[in-house]
């Protein structure tokens, strides 16, 4: 729909005469200062989200802030290390593969703790990113709102470098001046993608919606 259509009907976006969706203009101004939106896997726009704790009988300090790089796989491990519950090894007779998420307990008592979380992938609609020691590397496919999407060539997708240790909203893509670094990230994505059957990658949208 093109937004000269939406004008004519702005007043009942929002109502059950449309779908729950809004404009993608307001997707974007609402993950400022982010990059891109939901299902955009490659940049923290689509991915990034707060999150807070308490638990008043074991974190003493109120409103402290913590920065380490962690993603919602290590939300399980938090819960059970907490509770002093062992990670099971067989739910419904059936043998449970190893667990490779990192609990966040660590830094309940250090707000400055060191991240143990050195590596994490991220891939949907073949938007890519891949994350290493507070460098992370992105590449994206077509804009979300193509969703009739030709044949396309992922090894020829430019790859966007950030340092978010100094740049938590990716806005400095440092690619140019880093090739080698890109090159390393890339790399890993790929072997972090057959570790953990990523693969194939499919780019298609509104085929895969379908199904």
């Amino acid at each position: 729909m093109r937004w000269q259509d939406m004008v004519k009907v702005i007043d009942d976006i929002g109502t059950r005469k449309f779908d729950n969706h809004f404009p993608v203009g307001w997707a974007h101004a609402m993950n400022t200062p982010f990059q891109w939106t939901k299902q955009v896997a490659s940049h923290f726009g689509g991915t990034r989200n707060p999150m807070v704790i308490s638990w008043p009988a074991r974190i003493k300090r109120n409103g402290q802030l913590r920065t380490q790089f962690h993603h919602v796989i290590d939300i399980a491990p938090t819960i059970l290390e907490a509770a002093g519950i062992p990670e099971p090894t067989i739910v419904t007779a059936r043998p449970q593969k190893a667990n490779r998420s990192v609990s966040l307990v660590y830094t309940f008592d250090d707000a400055a703790a060191k991240g143990r979380r050195k590596t994490q992938y991220f891939e949907m609609q073949a938007y890519r990113g891949i994350y290493q020691d507070g460098w992370i590397a992105s590449s994206i496919t077509f804009e979300p709102w193509v969703l009739q999407r030709p044949q396309f060539d992922i090894d020829k997708a430019k790859w966007e470098l950030y340092r978010i240790d100094d740049d938590f909203s990716q806005a400095n893509d440092l690619a140019s001046a880093n090739p080698l670094k890109v090159k390393q990230l890339e790399e890993l994505f790929w072997a972090e993608a057959a570790k953990y059957n990523v693969l194939p990658i499919d780019w298609r949208s509104l085929e895969r919606s379908s199904m």
